[in-house]
């Protein structure tokens, strides 16, 4: 999954809203996870998978750069560590704001995976400026279908390149 190439466009207020509710279910009914956590016998993790995006739309609001507003819409292809494709993932990151303490932008993330063995989704709000220093970062995880069905955690990502990167999924 990527984090490149965002462009600008305002959110609807209802829009950013619904989100905003959605993204806080999904933060109150998924465990925290950390690097050290023993994950209990019923967890999935889908470790190293790597992610080439495919095609994405980038909206530039003024001013020029990275900024608030700035929107990105991908198609990201989904390999496993061996580099065989075990799916895809599509989505949108709407840049919402900078952050006076710091100047890094944060953003609205919503993804989508559709791999061959079910369909997991993933939203959260990231520091954009991190990640694309090739800082690592997590988005809430939920499995909407498939072996995933029912099972929350989180999406860890890392950003390898402007539009490739490397993630791990820990579902329970």
């Amino acid at each position: 999954m990527t984090v490149s190439h965002r462009r600008r466009v305002a959110i609807p207020t209802g829009v950013a809203a619904v989100a905003a509710a959605a993204i806080a279910i999904a933060l109150a009914a998924a465990p925290a996870a950390s690097a050290d956590a023993v994950q209990p016998a019923d967890c999935i993790t889908l470790a190293d998978l790597g992610s080439v995006q495919t095609s994405a739309t980038f909206t530039d609001a003024a001013p020029a750069g990275y900024s608030s507003g700035d929107q990105l819409v991908f198609t990201d292809d989904v390999l496993d560590a061996s580099g065989a494709q075990i799916g895809t993932s599509s989505g949108r990151v709407d840049i919402l704001v900078e952050r006076p303490t710091d100047q890094h932008l944060i953003a609205l993330d919503t993804e989508t995976f559709t791999l061959t063995d079910g369909t997991i989704m993933v939203a959260g709000f990231p520091d954009i400026s991190s990640a694309l220093a090739g800082n690592p970062w997590s988005l809430q995880a939920v499995g909407t279908a498939g072996r995933y069905a029912g099972l929350t955690g989180t999406l860890q990502i890392r950003n390898t390149s402007p539009t490739s990167g490397t993630s791990t999924f820990t579902l329970c």
